[in-house]
């Protein structure tokens, strides 16, 4: 079985990552340019990609993160006001909830990891309830 550390060391994932490119990777160039014409909008993708890593982060590590420690790096460099930030928060909360609760976030990428790290890395999944038998 290969090593996960290896493979994330290989990856894009060290270097210039961005939770945001891999979502946008996956829709029309015109969505996202739609989308990050808009303040809110880029609010919502960005919450929805730090929700991804957070999950991610849960599944290595088996500790879920706190809804202000994933939303903080939307402060530096994004330019949102401060009811957008907010917005990040409140979907970001559910997330974490979500988490808490044994469960997966709401998001595609999310059960992609889950299944990723399932097939290839099971014994690198810390919560029992992912966990394959």
């Amino acid at each position: 079985m290969r090593s996960l550390r290896r493979v994330i060391a290989s990856s894009t994932l060290t270097s210039g990552y961005s939770p945001a490119g891999v979502a946008a990777a996956r829709v029309p160039d015109a969505q996202v340019i739609a989308d990050y014409t808009s303040a809110e909008l880029r609010a919502i993708s960005e919450a929805r990609a730090y929700a991804v890593g957070a999950f991610t982060r849960y599944l290595l590590t088996g500790l879920v993160q706190t809804a202000e420690d994933i939303v903080r790096p939307l402060s530096h460099g994004y330019l949102l006001t401060r009811d957008e930030l907010d917005t990040a928060r409140a979907l970001v909360l559910t997330d974490v909830v979500t988490m808490t609760q044994g469960q997966v976030p709401p998001h595609e990428l999310c059960h992609e990891v889950l299944g990723f790290l399932q097939r290839e890395f099971p014994d690198a999944i810390v919560p029992s309830k992912f966990q394959v038998a």
